[in-house]
């Protein structure tokens, strides 16, 4: 669940200790603050912490400025947790950070816009149809990765993290100096997917594709 702790407000529990000994530091970023308070090196492989999600809120952190930064920090403590196996989640942020780049009020490549537009396309066929959907020659990885029983991962861990930074880069370039407003904004809105469906956690779960059972990777 979403949870912001407001200017002077202490975590509760376990995180307690985590977050008095890395808040207290004024260069420590958002996705270190992540990684300190699951107690892992890197939130972006931490087992409690999505990767698709750490991709946007890493590139949302390196490209704010420096109080952009530092008003980040208070969304660490919804990064916990959020970990789970399973297309729609991943794809869900990959459809929300690349139609907010293509929407964006500014110039791209053809390269760029046919890039964002295939992350996009992909998205919403698994969105609509699941991994049953004949996605085309623009994402074989899936096709010969399904009877390997790792298009799932791959995806989640891989392809959807690399697009949804390429896109929010795009929209940092499209902001001026709304840059950290917008940036924050599409962040909450990525935290927020994770409100959306009680994401299935653990061991022993249902592959969501091949229908035997598989572990959190």
């Amino acid at each position: 669940m979403l949870h912001v702790v407001r200017d002077g407000e202490r975590p509760a529990g376990r995180l307690r200790s985590s977050w008095a000994w890395v808040s207290s530091s004024r260069d420590v970023g958002l996705i270190d603050l992540v990684a300190a308070l699951v107690g892992e090196p890197r939130a972006a492989t931490s087992s409690g912490v999505h990767p698709t999600l750490a991709a946007v809120g890493e590139a949302v952190s390196d490209l704010s400025s420096s109080t952009g930064r530092r008003e980040l920090r208070p969304l660490a403590l919804s990064f916990p947790g959020t970990a789970h196996i399973g297309l729609t989640t991943p794809a869900r942020l990959v459809d929300l950070c690349t139609s907010a780049a293509l929407d964006s009020p500014v110039a791209v490549t053809e390269r760029e816009v046919r890039k964002l537009t295939a992350a996009r396309q992909l998205a919403r066929s698994l969105l609509r149809d699941g991994a049953q959907t004949p996605c085309g020659a623009r994402s074989w990885w899936l096709l010969t990765t399904r009877a390997l029983r790792l298009d799932e991962p791959l995806y989640r861990r891989f392809v959807a993290p690399a697009q949804v930074a390429a896109a929010v880069e795009t929209v940092a370039r499209s902001c001026g100096r709304d840059r950290d407003r917008r940036l924050r904004t599409l962040l909450v809105e990525c935290l927020a997917e994770f409100e959306a469906e009680e994401p299935i956690r653990g061991h022993g779960i249902l592959h969501p594709i091949s229908g035997s059972m598989g572990f959190t990777y």
